[in-house]
């Protein structure tokens, strides 16, 4: 009897032990990323750099440094790039964002006046969640606005959908191009409880109605990067290489599964099961291949570090012993512990890769994203 209680009190202490260890250890890994991001990519006056794109700036780019601020805590560098992003980003007209920021012919400054729609349901989201996390009004002041601007500019209804559409740009066109990987549904909930002037659960739905139609009549059986739909008619069609599963639908599977651990909405559920097809491939051959064509057929023998890390989470709640496989042959011995992945020059994959260590490290992250 004695051995047994013995026994089980070692199991448990070494238990708990590697548990703890591993969560120091996630700790330190996204510490540390975070500490190389802001050093390489983020100027001292708050502005994100892609250094591979001619040092372009671009309101997407703002965004997600907001996001992983907020998550880490970090006031000072939130305060940073927020308000490089408000003085050199934000539109005369409305409360929205230009999406590009760079060199001109003579100096620097917007390149494209045109906004981004994903750019503004991140900033205002993110805002909202600052206002929390620090106990700001004026961040919860400034989303409020920027929601306005989103339901005004960026949303248009089309047989009784509402629909968010890429950008303002996208509102005028007779077959309007939709990018699925801006459906932050999620955010879309949280935008309900906040601004009650505008029933955002439509658009919830209606990126739920309109993802699962692309599942049902694309090939491949996954999302598309983009797809169009017609203003009058509303009828939805795809368009080759565009409509493709790549860098762009990849985000989706993330959208969707924050929103299905939250809400536990079951219409997630259609697209959440097709991380089967990364599952199986992997158990057949070892590969991860994360771009496809329309008819199923693989685009290219691309792995993609940033998209298979943004998976892992979903292919964790499937299948924990292959995501485990999965995460050490591709993400961690990638990782320099300078606090980088793979290309230490690549702002947007190392954006990728540190959302999706985020939730696949500790599973408790997912509350982050509790408003």
């Amino acid at each position: 009897m004695y051995k047994y209680i013995a026994s089980t009190l070692i199991f448990l202490i070494l238990f708990y032990s590697i548990n703890i260890s591993a969560r120091l250890s996630s700790k330190v890994i996204l510490n540390d990323s975070w500490d190389y991001y802001k050093k390489t990519f983020i100027s001292d006056d708050g502005r994100v750099i892609d250094h591979q794109k001619e040092s372009i700036t671009t309101s997407e780019g703002q965004a997600y440094a907001m996001r992983r601020a907020v998550l880490m805590r970090d006031k000072v560098t939130f305060d940073k790039i927020y308000n490089w992003t408000k003085y050199n980003l934000k539109r005369k007209d409305d409360n929205l964002f230009a999406w590009k920021w760079g060199k001109r012919v003579t100096d620097y400054g917007i390149i494209d006046e045109c906004s981004a729609s994903d750019a503004g349901v991140e900033m205002a989201s993110v805002l909202i969640f600052a206002s929390k996390v620090w106990n700001q009004k004026s961040y919860l002041d400034d989303a409020k606005k920027i929601l306005s601007s989103i339901w005004d500019k960026e949303t248009i209804e089309i047989n009784g959908l509402r629909i968010l559409v890429a950008g303002d740009y996208q509102k005028n066109g007779e077959n309007i191009a939709i990018n699925p990987s801006y459906f932050m549904l999620n955010s879309f909930r949280i935008f309900a409880e906040i601004d009650k002037s505008h029933d955002w659960q439509k658009l919830v739905d209606s990126s739920y109605k309109l993802v699962n139609y692309c599942i049902d009549n694309i090939d491949s059986g996954l999302p598309p990067d983009w797809f169009y739909i017609n203003k009058d008619t509303g009828k939805i069609f795809f368009d080759s290489p565009k409509s493709d599963f790549s860098y762009d639908a990849i985000r989706i599977f993330y959208r969707f599964y924050i929103d299905y651990s939250i809400s536990k909405d079951k219409r997630a559920e259609k697209l959440l099961s097709k991380s089967n097809l990364f599952i199986n491939r992997w158990k057949k051959d070892g590969k991860f291949y994360t771009n496809y064509k329309q008819n199923g057929e693989i685009k290219d023998q691309v792995e993609a570090i940033g998209s298979i890390a943004l998976l892992l989470p979903i292919i964790k709640s499937y299948n924990k012993e292959v995501a485990h496989e999965i995460y050490k042959d591709r993400i961690e011995k990638f990782y320099n512990k300078a606090g980088y992945w793979y290309n230490p020059m690549d702002y947007y994959a190392q954006n990728l890769i540190w959302f999706g260590n985020w939730l696949y490290l500790d599973e408790e992250n997912i509350k982050s994203f509790k408003y």
